[in-house]
């Protein structure tokens, strides 16, 4: 039962209070915040690997704890999650951490293989681990079983190091893959037959591809602040016998990222996305965008904008996900640029401001999408984005309406385009469809578009398939209700002018302001797809988009 409208609207009150204090509790002393991943199997078993292989003896009583980690979080069914709080098994999970037992404790964990080898048989077996719509990491899982001797050597994947050696614009088209791929690649040249050609080849391709690798590695020894790409640079390397340096960076690096429990998340976090999210939600109505905190942390973002990113030849103005080893991307460069334009007239601002919206126009495809990180790229992990174009389209917009007509126009069109018939959109970034669709409409509203019959059937949809208790989540079963997809759609839907009483909205208002725990944040949800659709939670995404929601609710009422 919803409380009436004056009720309610104190317990948003102190709602909003209680997620505000929790967020200025986790501020880090240079401004910025930083969040905590889902601990993964693939990233556990992978380093767990990587270490082993690498130095065994020193690092004893740390891989027995991964492999600890490993058994306690295998699943009824024989298969390991994507992540810790995700509980369908995947072959993405269940491959690497087979394949980290069966190389590290083939006899304490006999029981757990097996049960392991009886899932992936059951799920395609060899064959499915080859096969993206089923694998979607790829040969990966397939190579890290060959590692640990589940099948011959030979039946590894063929990984062409030789593509470093193609001009970028052709090697770029595999984009954020490049490390995996030339790393492997490099262990099968010096372990597996080769042909007379690429025989021929490989004394101008080994020290490119070393080079290569060297460019996409941090001071901090990360590569895309990602244990697992981490770990298959280690394991590729040291099997190969080659590139000590960047394998000495590459053990400092997963010693710095292990978690006292033993285990490793998909990415170290999303330092430079959630510090954006939850600047925003504090702003919107809680907070004043002259604070010292608000100054604090724009100033940081404004120095994390990256350079020139010479190995995928990106110029200079775009941002990452994390520093120091992220890459570049469209969608972060578009959410950073929205942050920053309330303060543009700040000296450390400006200059930021302007070259990254010049680096956005730049990354436009031909099609007027945005994809990530490559121009009209179309793999798996990078291809073109509804989501992340309509960002783009806000950021340029507010940025300079005047002067990127042209591009919005060829974006507009571009999603009218791709909308699906149900009107909903697809996200990149997150499952199913709520994420997509409701920054479609935000878009949409910001632009003064919700008369566009695209932005009616989005909106159509959004309201739609809310659940019967307020929420958003779906498919049913699975995840019914999360304060992720609550908050964006509530969010979406309130900046269309929506009337703050409508039946939806104040259902949605209950949802979230009920499901608030006491510690002052919302539990977090497997949402969120990492590289290759691999699933995560983060714990301050519910609450930066729930807080920036109710706030706006909030506000609107008061009108």
């Amino acid at each position: 039962m919803i409380a009436s409208p004056s009720t309610l609207f104190e317990n948003v009150d102190q709602a909003i209070h209680s997620v505000t204090n929790r967020i200025l509790q986790t501020q880090r002393p240079d401004g910025s915040w930083a969040d905590r991943l889902s601990s993964s199997a693939l990233s556990t078993a992978s380093s767990a690997m990587a270490r082993y292989l690498w130095g065994r003896q020193a690092y004893a009583a740390e891989i027995d704890q991964a492999i600890q980690w490993l058994r306690t979080h295998q699943r009824d069914d024989g298969g390991w999650s994507d992540a810790e709080s995700y509980h369908p098994s995947s072959l993405n999970g269940t491959a690497p951490a087979l394949a980290a037992l069966q190389l590290i404790d083939p006899d304490g964990s006999g029981d757990a293989i097996a049960r392991g080898l009886t899932f992936v048989t059951l799920h395609g077996g060899q064959s499915a681990l080859r096969d993206l719509s089923r694998t979607t990491i790829g040969g990966t899982g397939l190579i890290l079983m060959t590692l640990a001797g589940f099948y011959p050597w030979n039946m590894q994947p063929d990984q062409p190091m030789e593509i470093v050696l193609l001009p970028r614009r052709w090697r770029n088209k595999v984009s954020i893959g490049l490390p995996g791929l030339i790393a492997w690649g490099l262990m099968q040249d010096q372990t597996l037959p080769r042909s007379r050609w690429r025989t021929m080849l490989r004394r101008w391709a080994v020290p490119r591809a070393l080079a290569w690798l060297r460019s996409v590695q941090a001071p901090n020894g990360g590569v895309l602040e990602c244990p697992f790409a981490v770990a298959i640079m280690l394991m590729a390397l040291h099997v190969a016998k080659i590139g000590e340096d960047i394998q000495e960076q590459c053990v400092h690096y997963l010693v710095n990222t292990r978690r006292d429990d033993g285990s490793w998340a998909i990415d170290r976090d999303l330092e430079v996305s959630v510090t954006c999210y939850l600047l925003n939600a504090l702003t919107e109505h809680a907070v004043s965008p002259n604070d010292p905190l608000v100054l604090k942390a724009t100033t940081w973002l404004a120095q994390s904008q990256r350079q020139e990113f010479s190995p995928l030849g990106m110029p200079p103005g775009g941002w990452s996900w994390a520093n120091p080893s992220g890459w570049p991307e469209a969608d972060d460069t578009a959410t950073v640029l929205l942050t920053l334009l309330p303060h543009r007239e700040r000296t450390p601002i400006r200059p930021a401001i302007d070259v990254a919206a010049q680096w956005l126009l730049h990354m436009q495809n031909t099609n007027g999408s945005w994809s990530e990180w490559v121009r009209n790229s179309t793999i798996l992990m990078d291809q073109p984005c509804p989501a992340v174009t309509a960002q783009a389209c806000m950021a340029l917009y507010r940025y300079s309406p005047n002067h990127t007509v042209e591009p919005i126009h060829r974006a507009v069109r571009y999603l009218q385009r791709t909308q699906r018939p149900d009107g909903s959109f697809h996200a990149l970034w997150f499952r199913n469809y709520v994420f997509g669709t409701a920054k479609v409409v935000e878009m949409c509203a910001a632009l003064d578009l919700t008369y566009l019959p695209m932005a009616e059937k989005a909106i159509s949809w959004l309201l739609s398939h809310q659940n019967e208790n307020g929420s958003w989540g779906g498919p049913s079963g699975e995840l019914l209700g999360t304060p992720e997809e609550t908050a964006w759609a509530l969010y979406a839907l309130l900046k269309t002018g929506i009337d703050v009483h409508h039946p939806a909205i104040l259902r949605s208002i209950h949802w979230l302001v009920t499901h608030l725990q006491d510690h002052g944040g919302w539990n977090e949800t497997p949402v969120g797809l990492y590289f290759m659709g691999l699933r995560y939670a983060s714990d301050q995404i519910a609450n930066a988009y729930g807080l920036r929601a109710l706030s706006l609710w909030f506000h609107r009422s008061k009108e």
